[in-house]
């Protein structure tokens, strides 16, 4: 029986009929309203055209946060839950900053975003203010997707403790960050540098950008520099000639900054580094004499 029906008939009964059409227009009303959202437009939409939106909701994912707009959007439904796990470009970007949740909801976090990834390319950030909280059972997870990675940024803690840990130890000849684009390495504490060893990526052969800083980096040679278009080279503990040894090797390098402290060992001055793609060229902190073996190697504009 419809609303309509209970309506007109109020007319045909008795009073004491009345307070029970009444009691049950009440409930169907209520029945109505409750299951409203049923019928919500948003409920027709194409589960593709969801996980599009889903897509501009979620901005990367901050895995060590109380609340990211994944986690939420996962608690809605069964339904959007499906969608979103989905949904492979949802899960490929992660960082980890924030050590707000504990260790093992931040490693089952950083599991879940590399299955749900799939196959698709990833970039990824290790900064974590805590690295009591870090979890580093990861570790071999990420390097099992190494080949999937094109950005990679970490503190040079990370890396160091990925290299240590024996199991990745163990398996640094099968490593193969074949699509990795984009590298950076940063310290940050008290301390001037830090010891950090580049052997992990010497399978990294697509590298375009790299981004170095306070860090005392060994192994350096055992990188492929020979595709790299910008280079950022802040405050690296590292012999100046190891250094210009690997821009000889830069034929592609567009993008130079070079910060360096000022009592750093100097070049000769009869020698010649030949850039010939270098369009941007930034030194601060060092001696003149420093740079002058790069200004003397360079191409005049056309």
């Amino acid at each position: 029986m419809e609303i309509r029906d209970i309506t007109f008939g109020f007319a045909l009964v008795s009073a004491s009929e009345d307070t029970t059409l009444q009691s049950r227009l009440s409930d169907i009303r209520g029945f109505n309203e409750f299951h409203s959202f049923l019928l919500s437009p948003v409920r027709k939409l194409p589960d593709e055209l969801l996980g599009e939106i889903f897509g501009h909701v979620i901005q990367g994912i901050q895995i060590g946060a109380q609340r990211s707009s994944i986690w939420d959007l996962e608690q809605v439904c069964v339904h959007w839950r499906n969608i979103v796990q989905a949904t492979p470009l949802l899960w490929c970007s992660f960082s980890v900053w924030r050590t707000e949740v504990d260790t093992a909801t931040m490693y089952h976090r950083i599991k879940s975003c590399l299955k749900f990834s799939r196959t698709v390319p990833m970039s990824i950030s290790l900064f974590p203010r805590s690295f009591l909280k870090f979890p580093t059972q990861a570790f071999n997870d990420i390097a099992d997707h190494a080949d999937r990675l094109i950005h990679l940024s970490a503190h040079a803690n990370v890396i160091k403790d990925m290299t240590a840990t024996p199991s990745v130890e163990a398996s640094i000849q099968r490593l193969r960050f074949s699509q990795l684009r984009k590298l950076v390495i940063h310290w940050q504490g008290h301390l001037r540098t830090t010891e950090c060893a580049l052997r992990l990526f010497r399978t990294a052969i697509a590298l375009e950008e790299v981004d170095l800083g306070r860090i005392y980096p060994t192994n350096i040679s055992e990188i492929s520099w020979n595709r790299v278009k910008k280079l950022t080279w802040n405050y690296v503990s590292c012999p100046i000639h190891e250094f210009t040894a690997i821009l000889r090797t830069m034929s592609c390098l567009e993008d130079l900054t070079w910060r360096q402290d000022a009592e750093n060992d100097s070049l000769s001055s009869g020698e010649v580094i030949v850039l010939p793609s270098l369009r941007i060229l930034n030194v601060c902190n060092g001696h003149f004499a420093q740079i002058w073996p790069i200004l003397r190697g360079l191409y005049p504009p056309p």
